[in-house]
């Protein structure tokens, strides 16, 4: 006996929407978790140290002030930086020099950071450090806030009154600042890894190029012959030392 055209369309109908696989399946992919994209390295936040330090464009007075200079007979020995030229340097390098004023003085400390940038020239810059809490985020940005509309800062009582907004915060809104403290930790991870193997490959291609040149590495060595000392920071040295 044959069937007929709609009694084999509704057997097939029936025999697909009851195939419990097929169920299956579909409610698989719609239950399917969704992952978030690994985030990139921002390599515009670790750029390469310079061989020398920055230095801002003097300005037309100081050409001329170097004219006269030069007509007496006097040329400074080597150059001492300003504020307008650390602004151009990474906060590291900064810091760096800042502390060799603290120790000495301008000069001292203008030659110390001009060795620092000669040794660790063509090393990726180390990424920010990310943000301590989510409530370090709500202060910056409430800090800003407050300079623009006031012009000014107390650190003493403005803090206090950006403390007490925090604490007004429903946990909605402060959710918003945890999660962007979360982004920004996980972004750093991947600035950190990024950085750690850019520094490996830095590091011997260092001492490759210091093998090559012939140069003294001996410390004692070096001394005798009144050279600068090569530099061991905590940027310089193998990972394994750390």
């Amino acid at each position: 006996m044959k069937r007929s055209g709609g009694d084999a369309e509704r057997t097939q109908s029936g025999s697909s929407s009851d195939d419990p696989a097929k169920k299956q399946k579909v409610t698989n992919v719609d239950d399917e978790p969704q992952t978030q994209p690994q985030p990139q390295p921002q390599l515009h936040l670790m750029p390469p140290f310079p061989p020398i330090p920055p230095e801002a464009p003097p300005p037309s007075s100081d050409v001329k002030n170097t004219t006269v200079n030069k007509q007496r007979r006097y040329v400074p020995k080597s150059k001492v930086y300003s504020p307008k030229d650390y602004a151009l340097w990474p906060t590291l390098a900064v810091n760096i020099y800042r502390s060799q004023v603290n120790i000495r003085n301008t000069d001292y400390a203008s030659d110390y950071i001009r060795y620092w940038f000669k040794e660790h020239q063509g090393l990726c810059t180390p990424p920010p450090k990310p943000p301590r809490s989510a409530y370090s985020i709500y202060f910056n940005e409430q800090k800003s806030a407050w300079f623009q509309t006031h012009g000014k800062w107390n650190m003493k009582k403005d803090s206090k009154k950006v403390g007490v907004m925090w604490k007004e915060l429903s946990e909605d809104d402060k959710k918003v600042y945890h999660t962007k403290m979360e982004v920004e930790r996980t972004q750093f991870n991947t600035n950190n890894e990024f950085w750690h193997g850019k520094a490996v490959e830095w590091r011997l291609e260092k001492v490759q190029r210091l093998k090559a040149s012939g140069e003294e590495l001996d410390p004692k060595k070096r001394v005798a012959l009144r050279l600068n000392d090569i530099c061991v920071c905590e940027l310089c040295k193998p990972e394994e030392e750390d």
